[in-house]
């Protein structure tokens, strides 16, 4: 996430800030739409079924080199 661009980040426990970064969303509805498509970018981009697959498939030939082999596929 980047603040601003997909979200508007607050430090922990800061319930000031939280409120205030809540109220700024509340407030101005075009802030909210924009944050809100840019993140559900983000989560298709960093989460999507192909980059998972790629992940899983990078994790065994980490602990199974041969993998690719023994599949006979490529992510």
């Amino acid at each position: 996430m980047t603040d601003g661009l997909d979200g508007i980040l607050v430090p922990p426990a800061d319930r000031e800030a939280l409120a205030a970064a809540l109220g700024r969303v509340l407030d101005d509805h075009d802030l909210g739409s924009r944050l809100g498509a840019a993140a559900r970018e983000t989560v298709r981009a960093r989460f999507s079924v192909e980059r998972m697959v790629a992940s899983v498939m990078a994790q065994y030939e980490v602990v199974a080199p041969s993998a690719r082999r023994t599949f006979g596929r490529t992510p």
